[in-house]
């Protein structure tokens, strides 16, 4: 189980640097505390390293391992093994440091989720390497076009002048900007609604960036008679949310929900480390007040939320779980969707008539996985399918007539990005178009 991060946040101990192994067994004899310093690329095998890691984790005065990264001497995307390791290290209590390269670059080799999840209990970086403390090394080091507006861009060295680290993250850009552009795409139909988003824009302006990803993007849909059809919809998102940030990201979200006794089940399941991703939307059309909450598993072949919310899943074909949501309507729950990643041939194979109706040749997409997704009623029996296919700018010619039929011109898609349109159907019927989008120029 990872420790409170409260443990981690400063170093603690002294650092002894490992310079042959006479000297670090010597090292290991001694009765005081320490860490261990590590550089890579070391003139030891990975085999040591894997020796050095599994000593830390038994000698109980060894307290952790710092890897010191010579960023121009080693290849960055041949570091992925210090995930694993680094992950190991903090579950069993022992601390890590990842040190001589951009928070970018440390990102890349975890992942966004488990950057997330492990990076607050790092040790903070001195390294005497390739670092953001040495400002002489910006002359002569690699940035990517997004790092003009990274979090760290006055204070990070780059990557390094070695031609095979030109890696394509470019760090965390920063959301200002792009979430004025996004606010510009939303019109709200009441002041309410309108109040309702200024607040979540805010928060995410407002929110720490180095972390969880937070973000918004739009619903326009083509209704068929749907009684699920709601106008004029932002999605609220919360990804890789760490568990320093859950009470605040919480507290946020108790002051804008109105059925608010899904936040104790979502805290629960972030705690036990079952959601990887955080979503919710708010419409009110009429009479209605319309939520919904999606959550997302860490584990796609996990049915543990999936259990939770007292729901079954028996599919006759291969899939990947991607997410759970809950709708509310006023007081009560309405429905339940679950959504599925799903390969290309599989659609064609199981649902043909529903491809046949959308009009489509999905094998002519870009992506080669898509969505399908069930919607159940409050009882858990079945009332909707719903085939939802990613779009790319190269499918254009795919999807244009709903494109059209939505307003997106051609002018209008040079600062909109479609990225989902979803086919609702009831039975064999039709009943609506979603589609999904967001402002175009990220970070600028």
């Amino acid at each position: 189980m990872i420790p409170n991060p409260d443990v981690r946040l400063s170093r603690l101990y002294p650092i002894i640097t490992y310079t042959s192994k006479n000297q670090y067994i010597e090292t290991l004899k001694t009765s005081f505390p320490f860490y261990l310093l590590l550089s890579l690329p070391t003139r030891s095998s990975f085999h040591t390293i894997v020796v050095i890691v599994n000593d830390c984790m038994a000698h109980k005065n060894f307290k952790g391992i710092i890897f010191d990264i010579h960023i121009n001497e080693i290849i960055l995307d041949r570091l992925f093994f210090l995930k694993k390791l680094s992950t190991n290290l903090i579950n069993k209590d022992k601390n890590v440091g990842i040190w001589g390269i951009p928070y970018c670059a440390v990102q890349n080799i975890f992942e966004d989720n488990f950057y997330a999840l492990y990076a607050p209990y790092m040790i903070p970086e001195e390294s005497k390497n390739y670092s953001k403390y040495m400002p002489f090394h910006l002359s002569r080091s690699s940035f990517l076009l997004g790092c003009i507006d990274c979090i760290d861009v006055n204070s990070c060295c780059g990557l390094g002048d070695r031609e095979e680290n030109y890696i394509t993250k470019g760090g965390r850009v920063s959301q200002v900007y792009y979430n004025k552009r996004q606010a510009e795409l939303y019109i709200a139909d009441t002041e309410q609604m309108q109040k309702v988003f200024n607040a979540f824009v805010s928060h995410i302006i407002e929110s720490n960036i180095r972390y969880a990803h937070r973000y918004v993007y739009f619903v326009k849909n083509i209704d068929h008679g749907s009684e699920y059809s709601f106008k004029n919809r932002f999605v609220y998102h919360c990804d890789f949310l760490p568990k320093h940030e859950l009470a605040e990201e919480v507290d946020f979200l108790n002051n804008h929900v109105v059925n608010k006794d899904i936040l104790a089940s979502i805290s629960t399941l972030h705690k036990k480390d079952q959601i990887s991703k955080i979503a919710y939307s708010k419409v009110i059309d009429k009479k209605i007040l319309r939520e919904s909450f999606y959550v997302s598993p860490h584990d796609e072949y996990d049915n543990m939320l999936l259990n939770h919310f007292g729901l079954q899943v028996e599919l006759p074909f291969a899939y990947k779980f991607y997410g759970l949501g809950v709708d509310y309507y006023n007081n009560e729950i309405k429905s339940y969707k679950v959504y599925c990643i799903v390969k290309t041939h599989i659609l064609a194979q199981y649902f043909p008539s529903f491809i046949k109706e959308i009009g489509i040749d999905i094998f002519k997409l870009m992506e080669k996985e898509h969505y399908y997704s069930i919607r159940y009623d409050k009882d858990k029996q079945i009332i909707s399918e719903r085939i939802d296919l990613i779009y790319s700018d190269s499918d254009y010619m795919h999807f244009e007539p709903y494109i059209k039929h939505l307003g997106f011109t051609l002018e209008v898609l040079q600062n909109v990005s479609l990225f989902l349109f979803a086919f609702e159907f009831k039975d064999t019927v039709l009943t609506k178009v979603n589609a999904y989008y967001k402002h175009r120029q990220i970070g600028r």
